[in-house]
């Protein structure tokens, strides 16, 4: 899980790198072009990890020696976490655009409701609803998508220049390379500490 997250912050943090450089220079035209860089690589590079993460799932778990007795629970939350990639990506590229433009402290907000709301739908789902571990995980993607969304509605309103026209989806290979050419680098750094502690609990596994 950490894995996924840790990438797609590093990665959305390299794309949103660009955007706050087009902004301070000025420069609208190449924010907007920025942003829907950004916003078509993080769709291709969601589809590719949710395509691969999700059948491999439970072969990676078996791979880490995970205790048969809690491998069906660890399976149960790891493909729900998985098969909503696209939320953590979403959330993460759209709070790193609206720190890029200058305001921090919106972000933050809207991830303290996220953490609230996880919460209390980890109650709901759990408890209520009977949905064991994968109750947790469902409650942690819904979280992040409202998180995503309310960065959308927030990002309407505060800032025109982010009103996306039929034109700004028009790729541009140049725009799209800057953003890979930083986003990726930073991505696959994040990676690291998380494959580190996948190797750490490997070992632990180990210890039964």
């Amino acid at each position: 899980s950490f894995l996924i997250i840790g990438f797609s912050q590093g990665l959305t943090s390299g794309f949103a790198v660009i955007t706050a450089q087009r902004f301070g220079a000025g420069d609208m035209d190449g924010v907007r072009k920025s942003v829907t860089s950004g916003i078509l690589l993080s769709a291709g590079i969601t589809v590719i990890l949710t395509a691969v993460s999700v059948p491999l799932a439970r072969p990676v778990l078996r791979l880490m020696q995970t205790p048969d007795n809690i491998l069906d629970d660890a399976y149960a939350y790891i493909v729900v976490i998985f098969a909503g990639i696209g939320a953590s990506v979403m959330f993460n590229l759209l709070s790193n655009i609206i720190r890029a433009l200058g305001d921090s402290r919106t972000p933050l907000l809207f991830l303290a409701v996220a953490c609230v709301l996880n919460v209390g739908l980890d109650f709901a789902l759990i408890l209520w609803c009977s949905m064991g571990v994968a109750g947790a995980a469902v409650a942690t993607v819904i979280s992040q998508v409202v998180s995503g969304g309310l960065c959308i509605l927030y990002m309407i309103r505060r800032f025109p220049v982010l009103r996306l026209r039929k034109r700004d989806w028009l790729p541009e290979r140049k725009m799209l390379w800057n953003d890979a050419r930083v986003g990726l680098p930073m991505g696959f750094q994040m990676s690291i500490i998380a494959i580190g502690s996948m190797i750490l609990q490997i070992a632990l596994n180990r210890l039964g």
